[in-house]
C-alpha cells in the first residue's frame, strides 16, 4: 500500500466531513469501505483520532465557524493538529486557527483590476450592450457595486457572454466577496474557450485565497507557474513557494 497518497482522491476528500460527523449514511459507508483499502486515509484517521473525537463533540460550532469564515476545513485542521497539545478548549482553538490562517492567506493576495477593454458593440441585444457599457463605465471609476449590478444584468440577458462573467467576477473580487467572485469567474472560465485563460485563472486563484482555501488555489497557481505566458508565471511561482512555507509551519 502507498502510505503517502490517497488511493482514491474522489472518496478521500470525504475525510474532512467524516471527521466532523456530517456525512450521510451512504457516503459514510462508502468512505469506510475506502479506508479499509487506503493506508493513507487510515493513517490520517489514526493521527487525528483524539482531536476528531473532540471535533465531533463540537461539530455544530465548528461547522458554523467554517461557514461564517468561508474557510477550507483542511486548512483549519492543519492548525488544529499543530495546536492539539495547547491547553485550550476546541472552540478557542478554532477561533484562533481561523484568524491565523485567514490572515496568512490574505498576506498572499496580489490582485488589482484588470484593465478595461475598449467599449465595442458586437451585435448583442441592445439591453445587454447598454448594461455592458454602463458596467464598464462604473468599473473604470471603481464603482464596483454599480458594476456588479450592470454586469449581472448583462449576463442575465446573454448567459454565454464570458467577458461579462469575467468582469462581474473581478468586480466581486474587488469587493472582497470571494464566493460570488468564484462563481462568476468559473463561469467565465467555462465559456471563454482559449480567450484570456491566463487572466481568468489568476483571478480564480486569488479568489480562492481570499476565501481561505489554498487547496483550491494551488492547481491554478501551478498551471500558471508553467504557462507559456510570462504574465503571471513569476508571481505564481512565488505564491506557491510562500504557500508551502505556510503549510509546513
Amino acid at each position: 500500500m502507498n502510505n503517502h497518497t490517497c488511493t482514491n482522491p474522489e472518496i478521500g476528500v470525504m475525510l474532512a466531513a467524516f471527521e466532523i460527523g456530517v456525512l450521510d449514511a451512504a457516503d459514510r459507508s462508502c468512505f469506510l469501505a475506502h479506508v479499509r483499502e487506503c493506508s493513507f486515509c487510515q493513517q490520517e484517521l489514526d493521527t487525528m483520532l483524539p482531536l476528531w473525537m473532540e471535533m465531533n463533540e463540537n461539530r455544530t460550532a465548528l461547522q458554523e465557524a467554517m461557514d461564517a469564515a468561508e474557510m477550507s476545513f483542511n486548512l483549519i485542521k492543519q492548525r488544529l493538529v499543530a495546536e492539539s497539545k495547547q491547553p485550550e478548549s476546541l472552540p478557542d482553538k478554532i477561533r484562533r486557527s481561523l484568524g491565523f490562517m485567514k490572515n496568512r492567506l490574505e498576506e498572499l493576495l496580489d490582485f488589482e483590476p484588470l484593465p478595461a477593454p475598449a467599449l465595442v458593440l458586437r451585435g448583442q441585444a441592445k439591453e445587454s450592450n447598454e448594461a455592458w457599457e454602463a458596467g464598464m463605465t462604473a468599473y473604470r471609476s471603481q464603482q464596483y457595486d454599480v458594476a456588479v449590478s450592470k454586469f449581472a444584468l448583462c449576463t442575465s440577458r446573454e448567459p454565454a457572454r464570458w467577458d461579462a462573467w469575467l468582469f462581474l467576477g473581478i468586480s466581486r473580487l474587488m469587493q472582497k466577496k470571494a464566493t460570488p467572485a468564484i462563481r462568476a469567474l468559473e463561469k467565465a472560465d467555462s465559456l471563454s474557450g482559449l480567450a484570456m485563460k491566463v487572466e481568468i485563472r489568476w483571478y480564480l486563484a486569488q479568489a480562492w485565497l481570499l476565501k481561505g482555501d489554498a487547496v483550491k488555489a494551488t492547481p491554478y497557481l501551478a498551471e500558471l507557474a508553467v504557462s507559456e505566458s510570462d504574465q503571471y508565471k513569476d508571481k505564481a511561482r512565488e505564491l506557491l513557494r510562500r504557500l508551502k512555507e505556510i503549510q509546513d509551519r
